[in-house]
């Protein structure tokens, strides 16, 4: 696993908060591909998207879920149902933390209280790609791991 530098991004919206960004739709490709321009133009190849409405809680990457394992090891994933993909690759992971007997948890996930102090987050690919870790910074806030 490499790690990877990702960027917060708190400058643009990927779903709408009653929006279909729980769907496969094109719409939600096309909404990220300017943020996707910037964030690389920045060096950033991958980027995080925040809530809409307080832009405070984690919604999910551009390109895939976003999955964290606390400090106590926990699994924690957000529960945005409106607004972000009911990953496949995020169920299997779900069930086998389960099946370890490891705590999961799906809950909103407070950027700034809490996800800049996880040890790893990772980003379920849903393309079936390998897994990283990232490190995180916002374009206006200043956030770092």
């Amino acid at each position: 696993m490499q790690a990877l530098d990702g960027l917060v991004n708190d400058d643009y919206d990927r779903a709408a908060p009653l929006g279909c960004g729980d769907c496969k739709a094109a719409g939600n490709y096309a909404a990220d591909l300017e943020s996707m321009y910037v964030s690389k133009r920045k060096g950033y190849p991958i980027s995080l998207y925040l809530d809409a409405v307080e832009r405070r809680y984690v919604e999910e990457f551009n390109t895939s879920n976003f999955v964290a394992i606390t400090k106590d090891g926990k699994y924690i994933t957000p529960d945005a149902p409106r607004s972000v993909l009911d990953s496949n690759t995020n169920k299997v992971l779900l069930q086998l933390a389960n099946d370890m007997s490891i705590p999961v948890e799906r809950r909103r996930i407070d950027f700034e209280a809490e996800a800049v102090q996880r040890v790893r987050v990772y980003a379920d690919s849903m393309d079936g790609g390998s897994t990283g870790s990232f490190f995180l910074q916002s374009s206006a806030k200043g956030y770092g791991v």
